[in-house]
């Protein structure tokens, strides 16, 4: 015995959650077909912050400043390989920042999906 799924309107539908409604029962829709088009699309979303998240991640590490080989020179030489390190290293805290973001926007997207209809995502 299954119950009920809670009350929901056409109105809670975002755009894309009404465009994943069947074509097919215009404007007679049960709030299975409302919650089943909300679930797929924030599925969908969920999903998709997780690979942005992980694509992030690996920009991070794979920004991570390396040290300089060697001894340099002159002092010039020495000049530009510390530039380098500091724009290697800023580079890396950008990457670290936007991977931080791109995990948080996929834990809230997770949520979402966990809590719209009281099941636990996969």
């Amino acid at each position: 015995m299954t119950a009920a799924p809670p009350p929901i309107a056409l109105d809670d539908l975002d755009r894309e959650e009404l465009l994943h409604l069947p074509s097919d029962r215009f404007i007679r829709f049960t709030a299975t077909d409302l919650w089943s088009a909300r679930w797929d699309v924030l599925g969908k979303r969920a999903t998709l912050a997780r690979a942005e998240a992980s694509a992030a991640r690996e920009r991070y590490f794979d920004a991570a400043p390396k040290p300089a080989a060697g001894k340099p020179q002159t002092r010039r030489q020495l000049i530009k390989e510390l530039q380098v390190e500091e724009d290697a290293k800023a580079a890396w805290l950008k990457a670290k920042a936007w991977a931080e973001r791109a995990e948080a926007a996929e834990d809230r997207a997770w949520k979402a999906l966990q809590t719209t209809y009281g099941r636990t995502a996969v």
